[in-house]
């Protein structure tokens, strides 16, 4: 069975994939089996030293963690002068711990435009 153009052996293997290069580092998706994969941040000169799903913001109580696994997925961002603008359901913002930007936000009004600054 093929999977686009690679064998599935060869789709179950360690991949890295999707890399922004940010003036900051480079972010990326790491897929070390089907059960085992997320997203990296690897600093200018130095070391990566997480690989997961979500990633805490810890800037301000808005949205608690980011998802940002699925966005460098699905291509939901956009790279911008060492900034990364993700489009985020307005949900995230009505979850336990995390409260609105905007006082007329409501969990329909999507989708939301964040603004990330990678450290």
């Amino acid at each position: 069975m093929k999977v686009g153009d690679i064998t599935r052996e060869d789709a179950e293997r360690e991949q890295l994939c999707n890399v922004y290069a940010l003036k900051s580092g480079l972010l990326f998706n790491y897929l070390f089996n089907p059960k085992q994969q997320g997203a990296g941040f690897c600093p200018a000169n130095g070391k990566s030293k997480t690989i997961s799903r979500l990633f805490k913001n810890d800037i301000d109580s808005y949205c608690p963690s980011i998802d940002l696994w699925q966005a460098i997925a699905y291509k939901t961002l956009y790279q911008k002068e060492d900034y990364l603008y993700l489009l985020i359901d307005a949900f995230k913002f009505f979850e336990e711990g995390a409260k609105s930007p905007f006082p007329d936000l409501t969990e329909e009004s999507n989708p939301v435009l964040v603004k990330l600054k990678l450290k």
